[in-house]
C-alpha cells in the first residue's frame, strides 16, 4: 500500500548577536533569532521558519509508512554554514499526518494528500 506523509522541519539560525540575518526572504529576529516576514518588525521574538514536506511511501500499514517515514526525515535534518558565517541548521519536527493513497497504481493526478481548511 502507499501512504503520504506531511512532515514538518524547522529553521535554527544561530548568527551573530544583535544582527539581523537574512536568509532566502526571510529577516532574523536578531533578539530571538527566530525568522519573520520580511519587513516585518522584530520587537518580539517570531515564529520559527518551517518547512512542510509530503512524501510517499510504500508500506503494509499506516504504523510501517509513519516509522519510514521518521525514519527518512531524520536523514534529511542538515546543517551548514551560511556565506554570512552564521550557522544554518535544519531540524526534523515530526510527522503529523499519514494518510493512505487509494489504489495501488500511481498515476498523473492521483490524489496523495488531502485535508479540510
Amino acid at each position: 500500500m502507499w501512504f503520504s506523509a506531511r512532515m514538518l522541519f524547522e529553521c535554527e539560525l544561530r548568527g551573530r548577536e544583535g544582527r539581523a540575518v537574512a536568509l532566502g526572504s526571510v529577516v532574523m529576529n536578531p533578539a530571538s533569532t527566530c525568522p519573520v516576514a520580511e519587513g516585518t518588525v522584530v520587537d518580539a521574538p517570531a515564529r520559527p521558519l518551517q518547512e512542510e514536506r509530503i512524501m510517499l511511501f510504500e508500506a503494509a500499514d499506516k504504523v510501517k509508512a509513519t516509522e519510514k517515514a521518521t525514519i527518512l526525515a531524520k536523514t534529511k535534518q542538515v546543517g551548514y554554514s551560511n556565506a554570512e558565517g552564521d550557522f544554518v541548521k535544519w531540524r526534523f519536527i515530526e510527522v503529523s499526518d499519514v494518510q493512505d493513497v487509494r489504489g495501488t497504481v500511481l498515476y498523473d493526478g492521483i490524489d496523495v494528500y488531502s485535508r479540510m481548511l
